[in-house]
């Protein structure tokens, strides 16, 4: 992949991203501004925490644009050393907004809000754009020479091997590092299972609701908000329940070993 090219998709999606996330956040909360939405901020009924996100991954991905373009022969090796760490804020910030949603959903019921499920349908497609860019920044090839004067040097330090002191400190890290291949599908799997859990601990909650709002408290809107939020984590805890075995069972997992028994009758063991 080409140097310019991969910085200057970054940076347009930056741009567009930041764009996209104020102008929904502006349209959202028409009545208040930015500085009394910071002073009066409420978890149930503000998407600020949603747009102070959205900065927070467009600041990675410049810090990431920045160093690749600054040094191009040592930039990319870091990215690809720390894309665990992009992995694993995408899938925190992606469990938060469903968080919110439950959140949210107790105050400003967001099946009348469209511009919540644009804000919220929008953040998971940048999560995955931030996580594909990432990746794409470190699969640039140095095709000339670095522009620091001692990022040549630096490379070249960083590859000569560690000393025997040194190394005999890295056991944890040598063993995690056996989970490379898999730290995909281990990523992945610990998000559905986290997506489970969610369903498993508010679907109660949620059918409790559904259930006042037709004997109780006789309001359609309640009803409609709870079987709503009800559908989304049904769906994740299907999909947390289907897709977790199957992930988990990668090409790198050992084959079912047959029991030695298994074909031998009681006759036979007699």
């Amino acid at each position: 992949m080409q140097l310019w090219k991969a910085v200057a998709a970054t940076l347009a999606f930056m741009a567009a991203d930041i764009g996209v996330t104020t102008a929904i956040y502006v349209l959202s909360r028409p009545d208040r501004g930015l500085l009394e939405d910071v002073r009066h901020f409420n978890v149930f009924d503000s998407v600020l925490d949603l747009w102070a996100a959205c900065l927070y991954r467009s600041c990675l991905l410049l810090g990431a644009a920045l160093g690749v373009a600054k040094n191009s022969a040592l930039g990319p090796r870091r990215l690809r050393a720390s894309w665990v760490a992009i992995a694993l804020v995408c899938l925190l910030v992606g469990i938060y907004a469903v968080v919110k949603l439950l959140l949210f959903s107790e105050v400003r019921k967001p099946v009348r809000d469209p511009w919540f499920w644009a804000l919220f349908a929008w953040t998971y497609v940048s999560l995955a754009a931030s996580f594909l860019l990432w990746q794409l920044l470190a699969a640039v090839r140095p095709g000339a020479k670095a522009l620091e004067p001692g990022a040549g040097a630096e490379a070249e330090a960083e590859d000569q091997p560690a000393a025997p002191e040194q190394a005999s400190g890295a056991t944890l890290q040598k063993l995690l590092s056996y989970t490379k291949p898999d730290l995909a599908f281990l990523v992945a799997a610990s998000f559905f299972l986290i997506i489970a859990a969610l369903g498993e601990t508010f679907l109660p909650y949620y059918t409790g609701r559904a259930i006042d709002g037709i004997v109780i408290q006789k309001s359609m809107e309640q009803f409609s908000t709870a079987i709503v939020v009800m559908c989304l984590l049904a769906l994740g805890r299907y999909s947390g329940r289907h897709f977790y075995p199957h992930i988990c069972q990668t090409e790198h997992s050992p084959p079912e070993l047959p029991l030695p028994l298994a074909s031998v009758s009681g006759d036979e063991l007699l």
